[in-house]
């Protein structure tokens, strides 16, 4: 199908992290790298970290394809907050009237539920804590959190949730590093793929603080997935509870997770600030 000139879009955002989400179902809006960042782009564009797409899917279990793609162009394996707002976008838009949506990206599948009050509730896979998952590379024959990060004397915790998370616990004794190095450690060389930066603070076995560097978007005030590896960090790690609020700059979700292998369910709001539309030069 040749690619559109013109297409609608809408802006929305959860807690702050905000998103231009297209219905692409007909494969005719451009994906390519220097197109996404001209929408994505705050001064010359429509602003957003990142840009997220309804796809069809490949896989008859679901419902529809959900792409993700940062402010830079890359694309991405998960989104939580992304999720939301792409559920809360096909029932809007009248894609689809079902309560729960199935979606796949490139790395995982959930199951996006529509609350009564308005919210969204997302079901995905269990975590991994494997260095492998990520990748991570290991120094000093490590196996399990928490891990070395040369250069940095920190102790490190890791995550894999559909994309790849490094955690960073500011109970922990010792030197934690400070937010301005979160680009750095975001790059840093033993995260191949690079890494989501968050800084968790624990307030009580119920409720943690996050702020979050988001690899190829940089600082947002929110990030789901993020949300959901550190509080499956603190569970294994630090006795949190299996519910838990996560507050992050933008407001609160809630994570909550029983352990081992069973899955994570993230619940948080979904706001529709406008819809647009983009003729491309």
């Amino acid at each position: 199908m040749p690619v559109t000139s013109k297409f609608s879009f809408s802006k929305m955002h959860g807690l702050g992290n905000d998103f231009v989400v297209i219905d692409n179902r007909q494969n005719n809006i451009p994906t390519d790298a220097d197109f996404i960042k001209q929408i994505a782009d705050r001064n010359f564009g429509i602003g957003c970290d990142q840009v997220l797409m309804v796809t069809k899917s490949s896989d008859p279990n679901a419902d529809f394809g959900y792409t993700i793609f940062n402010q830079d162009g890359s694309a991405i394996g998960q989104c939580g907050n992304g999720a939301r707002c792409l559920a809360h976008f096909a029932h809007h838009h009248g894609i689809s009237d079902k309560t729960t949506l199935s979606l796949v990206t490139s790395t995982t599948q959930m199951q996006v539920t529509r609350e009564q009050n308005g919210h969204y509730s997302i079901s995905m896979p269990a975590p991994s804590f494997a260095p492998e998952a990520l990748p991570f590379q290991t120094i000093n024959d490590e196996s399990q959190a928490p891990f070395s990060l040369e250069q940095y004397d920190c102790p490190c915790y890791i995550a894999y949730v559909g994309n790849p998370h490094a955690i960073f616990a500011l109970n922990d004794v010792g030197n934690s590093p400070d937010f301005g190095q979160a680009c750095a450690l975001s790059t840093h060389q033993q995260f191949p793929k690079g890494a989501n930066i968050s800084f968790m603070k624990i307030l009580s076995p119920e409720h943690i603080s996050l702020a979050v560097y988001e690899r190829g978007a940089g600082t947002t005030l929110a990030c789901g997935s993020a949300a959901c590896a550190a509080m499956t960090v603190g569970r294994t790690c630090f006795d949190l509870a299996e519910k838990v609020t996560v507050s992050l700059p933008g407001g609160d979700l809630t994570v909550s997770w029983p352990g081992d292998k069973n899955p994570i369910l993230l619940t948080g709001p979904s706001t529709m600030v406008f819809h647009g539309q983009w003729t491309r030069a």
